[in-house]
């Protein structure tokens, strides 16, 4: 996992975490025309330097990739970019964890991040 700080406009302070997930720890069912699926859920949460949870953002997605994708995806890796808001100024830590619908297993990473003030 990469975290890293970012500001937008419209949106304001933000914290994106982009995460590598590996094919062969996911579950992919076979389609009938020959893509595969996944169904993922996926957190990310903002802990203060006090350790309480400042912010956290879920979602629940499915993965579906063609035959080709799927091999280019088991050779090199999938990112999924999560993004979680980041109100004040401050250092943080960013936990994101990613389970796998259909196993239950669960993945996890943890970064320190810097928010500045702006």
């Amino acid at each position: 996992m990469t975290s890293l700080f970012a500001n937008d406009k419209t949106g304001g302070s933000f914290i994106r975490s982009m995460v590598y997930l590996n094919p062969r720890d996911l579950n992919f069912a076979t389609e009938s025309d020959g893509s595969r699926s996944a169904k993922l859920q996926l957190w990310s949460i903002l802990f203060d330097v006090d350790g309480r949870v400042v912010e956290q953002v879920g979602e629940d997605r499915t993965l579906k990739l063609t035959a080709k994708d799927y091999e280019r995806a088991a050779h090199d890796g999938i990112v999924y970019q999560l993004d979680v808001p980041a109100k004040k100024a401050g250092a943080y830590q960013v936990r994101v964890a990613v389970k796998d619908a259909a196993s239950a297993k669960v993945g996890n990473a943890a970064q320190l991040v810097e928010v500045p003030a702006l």
